[in-house]
């Protein structure tokens, strides 16, 4: 063992270099080589690639990746050539497109079913969507709705998030901030959705069968977005539709996760329509209500009001009914689980990249008293410079980088473009943040000075189709304002305690991380910090 220890401590000779050849003493004895016999070499096995297509090979597989970051190319002043897809026209000016009118714009077909099963033919799906909004701008508008969201919000960072960093933080282990951010992110929308005590972010305890529900649900949901996105990667849409018709490869995973999110929200469901007991009110004396049972009342008002209400006439049975229910609350939840931890994710980044930056957000948020991190506390309402930091840092990275209207009707564009009906609408969020001729030459910079105007340094927002982040016109995200204060409320929660350093490489805005290409612009191999308490770091 000694010599075969020693052999293998030589080092090998090099490779240009044919290895030494044993030699035999005049005994017969067998001398000890110079240096080991070099094994060969074992090749890892390469990762699955996608099938070559005909003519083109793997050319469309290599452009994947840098998809959103090409957007911006035709837009700058050297490049003045145009570049026109077969079978399309001039594109109209991306400002006009969040703005076509209700009753002409839809979302993209594969984006969203054909038509829902549980309705009737006669509704066609702009009239769907109309209701479902008006459902939700009424349980949006509730201050009530706004008061449970903070309590909810307050509990997961205070209960949840602070103590799993700062345990982080005493041991100085390294982990994914991003991992971390998308879990607390699911766990809070579903405690405003269905008034569940998700438990995502801790681990599993053994035996424990619903947090492994929660755990499952959280699943399911990653493998139907993933998998719905890469949907529109094929070339045609037969390749996933026979697929699906066939129950095999990503389709059929895609048809398993979605059972299990419909099992986990129908059990919602059932479980709200049971009697319980006397309901919970808040500080005003109002009765505490998460978003679920908020749809379920205002559908039975609307559906009590008479024979010819909109609701009433479009629900034959109760079963369309949950169905319908099911629909709004999984949108919601799929609207809130990645939006607000993406965006935090590649906020922290480029904080750690402009260390100015991170100096006024940490001056803004010690000076604002810690007494309450979430909720509607005006404390929140005056974290001006944090409010422009989080917007600039989703005008780089927005968290829904591209976006795909059809048009349902034939309509026309303020600038005389003729859109006719069945006509698809492309417009790149990503690429729109990044035009100089629409944020200036210093537009891949992360500037939150440019959002603050006056003496006092107050934000003032932008147009909303030059800053199609939140969207525009009759389809402009209803949770905006809640998305905000749960940002602004995890952001200044983490920043006065603890201090963020990058593990691998120091950030630098000179060379960004890479992305990973899905229906949310997510840091690919994740964000991965290593945190200190602010006491020990300064």
């Amino acid at each position: 063992r000694a010599a075969a220890a020693a052999a293998a401590a030589l080092p090998c000779p090099p490779r240009h270099l044919p290895p030494a050849a044993p030699c035999r003493t005049g005994r017969g004895e067998r001398e000890p080589l110079s240096a080991p016999e070099p094994r060969p070499r074992q090749r890892r096995a390469a990762p699955p690639q996608p099938a070559p297509l005909p003519r083109l090979g793997h050319g469309p597989a290599r452009g994947v990746p840098g998809l959103h970051h090409r957007g911006p190319r035709p837009a700058r002043p050297r490049r003045r050539r145009r570049h026109r897809q077969p079978g399309g026209r001039r594109p109209p000016p991306a400002r006009q497109l969040p703005q076509l009118r209700q009753g002409r714009a839809l979302r993209g077909p594969l984006r969203r079913p054909a038509r829902p099963r549980h309705l009737p033919r006669r509704r066609p799906p702009l009239e769907v969507w109309s209701l479902q909004r008006k459902l939700a701008s009424y349980s949006f508008s509730s201050r009530s709705l706004r008061r449970f969201s903070g309590r909810v919000l307050r509990e997961h960072l205070h209960c949840r998030l602070l103590p799993l960093l700062d345990d982080a933080a005493g041991s100085g282990v390294a982990f994914d901030l991003q991992d971390v951010l998308r879990r607390c992110s699911f766990d809070n929308v579903c405690g405003v959705a269905f008034g569940v005590e998700s438990s995502t972010l801790l681990e599993l305890e053994a035996g424990d069968r619903r947090s492994r529900r929660h755990e499952a649900f959280f699943a399911a949901f990653d493998d139907a977005v993933e998998i719905s996105f890469a949907r529109i990667l094929h070339p045609t849409t037969l390749v996933w539709k026979a697929m699906r018709l066939a129950n095999v490869g990503s389709e059929r995973r895609m048809r398993e996760a979605i059972g299990v999110i419909d099992a986990y929200v129908m059990g919602m469901l059932e479980a709200e329509q049971r009697p319980r007991g006397v309901p919970a009110v808040d500080g005003e004396g109002e009765r505490e209500q998460h978003l679920l049972s908020r749809f379920m009342a205002a559908l039975d008002e609307e559906s009590a009001s008479g024979s010819g209400s909109e609701l009433g006439e479009m629900f034959g049975s109760p079963d369309a009914k949950r169905r319908f229910l099911r629909d709004i609350v999984v949108s919601f939840v799929l609207a809130g689980k990645d939006s607000t931890s993406s965006a935090l994710t590649w906020f922290f980044w480029l904080l750690a990249a402009n260390p100015r930056c991170e100096r006024c957000v940490h001056e803004e948020v010690t000076r604002t008293p810690p007494g309450d991190d979430a909720g509607e506390s005006e404390e929140l309402k005056g974290m001006h410079y944090l409010h422009a930091a989080l917007t600039e840092a989703m005008r780089l990275y927005p968290p829904l980088p591209i976006n795909t209207r059809v048009a349902a009707a034939a309509d026309v564009l303020p600038d005389g473009t003729t859109v006719r009906a069945g006509w698809f609408a492309d417009y790149s969020a990503y690429a729109m943040g990044r035009m100089p001729r629409l944020w200036g030459d210093h537009c891949l910079e992360f500037r939150p000075e440019r959002w603050l105007k006056g003496d006092r340094g107050e934000f003032v927002s932008t147009d909303a189709a030059r800053y199609p982040v939140f969207h525009a016109g009759p389809r402009a995200c209803l949770g905006k304002e809640m998305a905000y204060v749960q940002m602004k409320a995890a952001a200044a929660a983490v920043i006065r305690r603890f201090a963020v350093e990058m593990v691998a490489t120091p950030a630098s805005m000179d060379a960004p991380p890479p992305y990973e290409l899905g229906a949310t612009l997510r840091m690919k191999g994740g964000l991965h910090v290593r945190i200190m308490r602010r006491d020990d770091h300064f």
